[in-house]
Order: structure tokens, then sequence, then C-alpha cells
């Protein structure tokens, strides 16, 4: 069986369905748990996963694709924290599993796992705070071993947890810049215009400069003032 792409299924999608997702690009996301920055790339980034990890359970693939897809109707800002939040977007998600039901049959889904994989993965998160008895009886649930396998590919994150070259740049980067991870800025260093994704932002000790790593490649001194979101979107289906 051929290995599916994400510009495969993006290419099967329904026009409509493309719309709400694409919609996803303006939901921000608290960069604390989701430091992708906004939900359209975390959508991206655990379908890939799930295409990489299961790539022969379409339920799970359709799963990662749907299960945020509620963010942007939900989005909203903490006024205590400042941060983004998306309350009951697990809801609203799952309603558009039954929206475009046929195109998930179509794509030999099953409805009623992918709705249930969809509508529990925030509850799945909580897990370790239910009590006992209700942990238990949702442990039995028919559906619950999906979820769980669903529960290992949705994290945040721009890397995996074997990616340690990637977590390594996160971790040292400037707190101040680090939401700017994971997306497409410009800037001006060594007299030219410099464009793409960040890996990498702040102070490099060895040389003592500020450097910014666009797609793997460090780039120092850089004024910190010059450096703009850049409106092109990055290539995300290929």
């Amino acid at each position: 069986m051929t290995k599916m792409t994400l510009r495969q299924l993006y290419d099967n999608t329904p026009l409509e369905l493309k719309k709400i997702l694409f919609n996803q690009w303006q939901a921000k996301q608290n960069p604390k748990w989701h430091p992708e920055g906004n939900t359209l790339k975390h959508i991206v980034v655990v379908t890939k996963r799930a295409i990489d990890k299961f790539s022969n359970d379409i339920d799970l693939i359709l799963s990662a694709y749907f299960h945020d897809l509620g963010k942007m109707d939900t989005y909203a800002v903490s006024p205590k924290s400042g941060q983004p939040t998306a309350y009951g977007h697990e809801k609203v998600s799952a309603s558009l599993v039954d929206e475009f039901s046929s195109w998930i049959e179509s794509m030999g889904g099953n409805l009623d796992k992918i709705r249930y994989i969809v509508k529990n993965h925030m509850r799945h998160k909580n897990l370790d705070q239910m009590r006992d008895a209700k942990r238990e009886r949702f442990m039995n649930e028919p559906y619950f071993s999906d979820l769980e396998k669903f529960g290992t590919i949705d994290k945040g994150g721009l890397f995996e947890s074997m990616d340690m070259m990637s977590k390594n740049l996160y971790d040292r980067s400037d707190d101040d810049y680090r939401h700017m991870i994971g997306k497409r800025v410009e800037f001006q260093a060594r007299g030219r215009r410099w464009v793409g994704v960040v890996d990498f932002i702040g102070i490099n000790p060895l040389h003592n400069q500020f450097q910014v790593t666009v797609d793997r490649t460090p780039v120092w001194p850089v004024d910190p003032d010059t450096i703009k979101l850049s409106p092109m979107r990055p290539k995300m289906f290929s």
C-alpha cells in the first residue's frame, strides 16, 4: 500500500473544508504548549506525525486533520494570562466531523471512531486528574485505545521528542523572541535581506552576537529591531 502524503490528503479535501483549515492560521496559541505559533501549523505538524507513525490508519490521520479545526470559532484571549484560549473547540471540531461525514467515509474513515477521538482528545489530556471511577469508565470506552495512540502525536512543538537538535535550539532561544520560532520572518544582516522560518533566535554565546537561524542557516550579527514577520506563508503541504 502506497503511503499517503499530506499533499494528497489536502488535494482531496473539499473546498469548504480547505477554507476552514486555512482559517486556523489566524488562531494563535499559547507558546507554552504550542510554540508552532498558530493552529494551522499545529494541525499540519500533528497530521504529518500521524502519516509518519500510523501510515495505514486513516482514522488517526483524519482525526489529526480535524481535531483542532474548531479553534478559530472558539478563539479568545484569557483576561488573566493574556494568552490565547479555545475552550470547547473539540466540540466544534467534532461537529465538523459530522458536517463532512460523507467525505470522511469516502476516504475510508470510521466516522464513529474519528468523532470520538476528536471530541475526547482534550479529555484524554486530563486523564491523571480524574477520579479513579471516572478514569476507569473512560478507559473502558470502545475507542479509548485509539485515543491513546492519538495522544502520542498530539503534542505541542515543532519537534519530536527525539529531535534533540530542534529542542536544544528552542531551549537556547531568547524568551522574548521564542514566539517567533516556526514562523517565517524577514530581517537585515550582512548588508542584505534574509527571509526564512526561524529555528533559533537570540544571543549566541560563542561569538556574543545576536543570531537568527533560519531554515537551519545561522545568520549574525542581526539587529533585532529589523526582525518582522514575513507576509509570505511557508510551504506546508509537501
